[in-house]
């Protein structure tokens, strides 16, 4: 993790941070959306049963994209929840495909 404690300041973002480490470490490597969509169902059951949270209370939203950078602010490095897709894809540029088209014609 390259969290600090000035980012990670509530229980919530100590949550949020624990969620997307796993969501990084196991679930990225699940090619089945079988076992992808159980996956979530653990992760939500152990933030339910262990913490007393739902993945809203945690993420702040029902959006399994849960994202986490040191680039989004140009004045500060710390590792913190991305949660706007649109300020992510302004702020690292063109999509994969614009990367990819031929403008040489």
């Amino acid at each position: 993790m390259q969290s600090t404690i000035k980012s990670v300041e509530t229980s919530n973002q100590l949550l949020c941070l624990w969620a997307h480490e796993c969501l990084r470490v196991f679930a990225d490597r699940l090619v089945d959306a079988t076992d992808v969509g159980w996956f979530y169902a653990q992760l939500e059951g152990q933030l339910k049963d262990r913490f007393k949270k739902s993945w809203v209370d945690v993420v702040g939203t029902e959006d399994k994209r849960l994202l986490f950078g040191d680039f989004m602010n140009s004045e500060s490095t710390q590792y913190v929840v991305i949660p706007d897709m649109d300020e992510l894809i302004d702020k690292v540029g063109p999509s994969p495909q614009a990367l990819t088209t031929d403008h040489s014609h």
